[in-house]
């Protein structure tokens, strides 16, 4: 049977609507929702398509939203926090630090093996090879200047030969001030103890504190897919097991990159070589990090984190929002643009004793150390003229188109011809390697007439001092002191020639490894 509708169409007839009871009542028809009539215009059915898909776009980002605020919970509960008494203040000061010019980070590289997985890298208890307790092998000072000015990173040796402030341990043991190596003051002191010494080596308030421990480090290299690393020299360092060939690498792995930066006794300036390679391996890892977009991509910033976090210690005042800021200010960095400096010293060979011992330390140039900090106090983000003797200037004429000598200063046997090699690694001309009077400090001696080029030596090996002298034999010639640091990239000036002059022909340049900086390579 069928029901007329008003305009006289069949259609068939409808069953009888349910019913509900009440106590006490009668059957009441359960009420019905009005049916979206058939013949809707396309309008109204597209306006429902799109609430729906409103609806389902909003719960997505609902969900998404809640995912990344947990998984930001989760990953910034997985630092380890430290609390450093008068972090953010100078210590030995009641009052707060000086108006800020910058941040300033310290990197701090453990040996400790007191860590999940640190026995991997720890002898069998009891024999020679054993290491007990916690070392800071590794102390790099990182300022960030206001303004995003020119990052500077500055390596403190680990044999540096300091006066340890007096301290109160957790215990309340009090120890006074007596003569160290400075990375005494992280075995017997802590975080606290060490900031308090930079700070006074340094007079640069420090106001983050960042640790990584054997873990970490292998973990940063394996998440960004390895290192392309060109050696020098090859190694074979039984402590480290640092075996690297001469040549190079264009996969190595986390293992063998902390390897690599832990060698020293295998080197034969020791830590000072290694700082090399330290500051070597950060402007590679740099590369790698900025030139794949990590820092910039959300995603890859949250796998990156993911992988270290469980292995850095911080102070309280450091996160992951503070990592994130920190990854946003170094996205549209040049790796190359970082100045990379040394402690200036001028031994690496001296003798002092130390608690009632007479041992080998590294002895730092106060004078130089004044000259270097200086830059970083007045707000210029980089060490003051004099110590990079290339600073704040141009530079003109490119490594292709300079011919030099190379002498060695000091009493480290073949150090001249090191350095000669990653020059002409570099693209510059060797002409002549060799022996020199001792010098306290690298330096750049130049005619006058070749002082541009003389400015572009000297910035490839930050700290060289430059030396007119007229009666010089050559156009430039570099002597070698204590310490001397890695040959680094150079960026020429707007106004730079980069062809070869006529007075100083090329020699042919070393091809760039894949997936390196130009010329970048290890000692």
């Amino acid at each position: 049977m069928t029901e007329q509708d008003p305009h006289g169409r069949g259609a068939p007839a409808r069953a009888p609507l349910p019913t509900r009871r009440t106590a006490g009542s009668a059957a009441v028809p359960r009420a019905t929702p009005p049916a979206r009539p058939r013949n809707a215009p396309p309008t109204a059915r597209r306006r429902l398509r799109l609430r729906r898909g409103l609806a389902v776009v909003a719960g997505v980002l609902v969900l998404a939203l809640v995912s990344v605020v947990g998984a930001y919970s989760y990953y910034d509960s997985k630092l380890t926090r430290i609390s450093i008494p008068g972090l953010g203040h100078m210590f030995g000061s009641a009052a707060s630090a000086p108006t800020a010019v910058g941040e300033n980070f310290l990197l701090v590289g453990s040996d400790t093996r007191a860590f999940a997985g640190g026995q991997a890298f720890q002898a069998p208890a009891g024999s020679a090879d054993f290491v007990a307790g916690a070392r800071s092998d590794t102390v790099i000072l990182l300022h960030l200047p206001i303004g995003g000015g020119r990052p500077t990173i500055v390596s403190f040796p680990r044999d540096t030969y300091v006066h340890l402030p007096a301290f109160t341990d957790r215990n309340g043991k009090t120890t006074a001030a007596h003569p160290a190596k400075l990375n005494e003051a992280f075995s017997i002191g802590g975080p606290a103890l060490l900031t308090q010494l930079i700070e006074q080596l340094t007079g640069l308030r420090l106001d983050h504190y960042v640790q990584v421990d054997f873990g970490g480090f292998r973990g940063i290299v394996d998440v960004v897919g390895g290192l392309s690393l060109c050696v020098g020299t090859s190694r074979h360092d039984h402590d480290s097991q640092d075996s690297l060939t001469a040549g190079t690498h264009p996969d190595v792995t986390g293992g063998q990159a902390l390897a690599f930066v832990r060698d020293r006794k295998g080197l034969p300036g020791g830590d000072l070589d290694r700082i090399k390679d330290q500051q070597y391996f950060l402007s590679q890892l740099l590369h790698k990090v900025l030139s794949a977009g990590t820092l910039a991509d959300p995603a890859r910033l949250t796998g990156f984190l993911s992988a270290v976090v469980a292995d850095l210690t911080v102070d309280q005042g450091f996160g992951l929002s503070q990592m994130t800021t920190l990854g946003s200010r170094l996205r549209h960095l040049d790796p190359a643009h970082v100045t990379f400096a040394t402690l200036p010293v001028l031994s690496s060979a001296a003798v002092r004793v130390v608690h009632g011992l007479r041992v080998d330390v590294v002895l730092l140039d106060p004078a130089r150390t004044t000259q270097l900090f200086a830059g970083l106090h007045d707000g210029t983000g980089h060490p003051a003229p004099g110590t990079g003797a290339a600073a704040g200037q141009p530079l003109t004429v490119a490594p292709a188109a300079i011919s030099l000598e190379v002498r060695n200063g000091t009493s480290t046997a073949g150090l001249a011809g090191r350095v000669a090699r990653s020059l002409r690694r570099h693209g510059y001309t060797v002409t002549a390697t060799g022996t020199a009077s001792p010098v306290d400090q690298t330096t750049v001696r130049y005619r006058p007439d070749r002082l541009a080029a003389a400015r572009t030596v000297a910035a490839a090996l930050p700290g060289a001092q430059l030396q007119a002298d007229p009666t010089l034999p050559v156009g430039v010639q570099l002597v070698l002191g204590p310490g001397a640091p890695a040959v680094l990239p150079v960026h020429l000036g707007p106004s730079a020639t980069p062809t070869p002059s006529a007075s100083a022909p090329p020699a042919p340049a070393s091809p760039a490894p894949a997936a390196v900086p130009a010329g970048a390579c290890a000692p």
